[in-house]
């Protein structure tokens, strides 16, 4: 029994991992709909999982989404779950991307002062990462706020 459990969970996993990467690319092709309908999906089966850092991967990208649909009020929620998984990750590289996103939203929404402090701690994370474009984005943002 507990075999065939843990291959359930595995299958499902993949399907989620699947649905995810099926998303990105629709996104890509800028089919907002529909990438949003198989990231929810893969968010939903990532759950029932209790893999969170998968959904928080999904949750991410959904943002994504959510953001180029001017949804910023659901991405920020949605960003925000995912930064508290990503900081008990411990994923410095995750957290920077998150924060990056969740400035975004907070920018969005006219929160200014909210966006600074996410894009300033992304900047500090990145550059101690040594990711130097992508830090260079960041403070170029920050210079626009």
């Amino acid at each position: 029994m507990t075999d065939a459990l843990t291959d359930r969970a595995i299958r499902d996993r993949c399907s989620a991992l699947r649905k995810l990467r099926i998303g990105e690319c629709l996104l890509d092709l800028e089919r907002f709909n529909e990438a949003e309908d198989m990231l929810v999906s893969a968010a939903g089966k990532l759950d029932a999982l209790r893999d969170e850092e998968g959904q928080a991967r999904v949750l991410t990208v959904l943002a994504d989404a959510r953001l180029t649909a001017g949804d910023a009020a659901t991405a920020f929620d949605e960003l925000e779950r995912a930064l508290a998984v990503m900081r008990r990750s411990g994923s410095r590289r995750y957290i920077a991307d998150v924060l990056r996103q969740v400035g975004r939203a907070a920018r969005d929404l006219g929160r200014r002062d909210t966006a600074k402090l996410y894009w300033t701690e992304a900047h500090e994370l990145l550059t101690a990462l040594n990711a130097r474009s992508e830090a260079h984005a960041v403070a170029e943002a920050l210079a626009v706020l």
